[in-house]
């Protein structure tokens, strides 16, 4: 059967091409985030923090590379689904016109 949709199946492809990069670039914000932040009681200064504790700037890290995580899977996931989303209603569609062809020649 010839196949259509051209356009669809290249957007589900982009889309869940995405998704593996979002997830992929989460993977990377866990371990890069709280190594980038560890070393920034400078930033907590100017956020107005006065009295910091020693090792704060890590948890402050370690919490944004934790929540940079949960939003880079959760949209990874979410854009990987809709480009999945793509090509099963192209699947329905072939399948639908399928059985239309199947029922006429029975006819």
């Amino acid at each position: 059967m010839m196949s259509q949709f051209h356009g669809l199946k290249l957007i589900g492809s982009i889309l869940k091409f995405l998704g593996v990069i979002g997830l992929f670039l989460a993977f990377i914000s866990l371990i890069v985030a709280p190594l980038a932040l560890a070393n920034s009681d400078t930033f907590l200064l100017q956020l107005g923090f006065t009295q910091i504790m020693p090792g704060t700037s890590l948890l402050v890290g370690l919490l944004t590379g934790v929540l940079l995580f949960f939003l880079g899977v959760a949209s990874g996931m979410l854009l990987f689904a809709i480009g999945e989303c793509f090509n099963v209603l192209i699947a329905i569609e072939q399948n639908t016109r399928a059985a239309l062809t199947l029922l006429q020649k029975g006819q």
